[in-house]
């Protein structure tokens, strides 16, 4: 009777332990959180009294060589691949994938509650929205002004609007065409009308929100989609309407995040 009740008691223990000290995930030391230990000791010791101040003073240099050693490999490790092929030459590397795997929020819709969007791993499969997104960031596009200011002799008129002289704020912020078919890719997403000249803004000011990550994969689409159509305009002699352009833009996005 006695054993039982020990037992029993054992368990009331552990009940309580468990309610009142939360199980918490055990986090693997790191060189660098090592290092860092070995130096707040250090520190105490010379700040402790006469005789750990001898220790601590004669320690401090080597522990912090240490720390420098210790914070570098620490750093190094982090980066995927590098840091074993800096430690350990003969180590093969981790193969990489040709696709580059992009983190975003996917974007639900209807009558889906807020609370249900989650953050997916989305292959986005074309790099060209990369590659164009990252040319258009830094004016590296051949739009019409670029062609001109290298002494082409081209038509300045825009393609998507035929109006107004193309240039990449125009192109891509501008005009009617962009404007309008990126307020029906708003609509058809279900999403507030917000301009499309102010986005940038918003990405920033949002910082990491969820409505930053939501903006900037739509933002990246369209523009992509933009660069496309004046492509095909310029060199097919092929036209859509804004309206098909969102469209199309929708259905690449359902299919990215249905291929998830």
């Amino acid at each position: 009777m006695r054993g039982g009740d020990e037992d029993q008691q054992s368990r009331l223990l552990l009940e309580l332990r468990s309610l009142l000290l939360p199980a918490r995930p055990s986090r693997a030391v790191t060189p660098a959180g090592f290092a860092s230990f070995l130096l707040g000791a250090s520190l105490a010791m010379v700040l402790g009294g006469s005789m750990t101040f001898l220790i601590g003073f004669f320690l401090l240099p080597w522990v912090i060589g240490l720390v420098l050693v210790l914070h570098l490999v620490g750093v190094v490790s982090n980066l995927s691949g590098l840091g074993r092929a800096i430690l350990c030459r003969s180590a093969p590397l981790e193969p990489q994938e040709d696709v580059r795997v992009v983190q975003v929020l996917a974007l639900e819709v209807g009558d889906e509650p807020k609370s249900k969007i989650a953050s997916t791993r989305l292959r986005l499969c074309p790099e060209a929205i990369s590659i164009t997104n990252w040319l258009i960031n830094r004016k590296r596009l051949l739009t019409k002004d670029s062609l001109l200011a290298h002494n082409a002799q081209i038509d300045p008129v825009c393609l998507l609007c035929d109006a107004e002289a193309e240039s990449h704020d125009h192109l891509f912020n501008r005009c009617p065409y962009t404007v309008g078919g990126w307020r029906r890719f708003l609509a058809l997403r279900r999403l507030p009308i917000i301009p499309i000249d102010f986005c940038p803004w918003l990405i920033v000011w949002q910082g990491r929100s969820i409505v930053k990550k939501r903006i900037y994969l739509l933002l990246m689409i369209w523009k992509w989609k933009i660069w496309h159509e004046r492509n095909l305009r310029c060199f097919e002699h092929k036209a859509r309407t804004s309206n098909v352009l969102a469209a199309e833009g929708d259905a690449f996005l359902n299919l990215l995040l249905g291929s998830v």
